[in-house]
């Protein structure tokens, strides 16, 4: 009889063991999706800040340059260098 109890004990402790199991790895994976939202929402904040103040030092960059008399605007609007009147960027 006390055979049969542990064996029943065994039993039910593999029966919670494993929906334990599994209910800790579906909360593993819910907490690496979590952790990849948070790390996906600081990367375009970052990405936000980055993109503005590579923008603001081209601006500050191309004022500084049209200043100088080194750059100017042609007739189609496109920046050109006013020695060469190549285009800005182009070789």
């Amino acid at each position: 009889m006390e055979l049969i109890l542990v064996v029943i004990s065994m039993a039910v402790a593999a029966v919670f063991f494993t929906l334990w199991i599994r209910e800790r790895r579906h909360a593993s994976q819910a907490e690496i999706v979590a952790y990849g939202l948070r790390a996906q929402d600081e990367k375009d904040d970052n990405t936000k800040t980055s993109i503005s103040a590579m923008e603001a030092e081209y601006n500050e960059a191309m004022d500084k340059l049209e200043q100088l008399g080194e750059i100017q605007q042609d007739d189609w609007g496109r920046w050109v260098w006013v020695k060469t009147g190549k285009q800005l960027g182009k070789d």
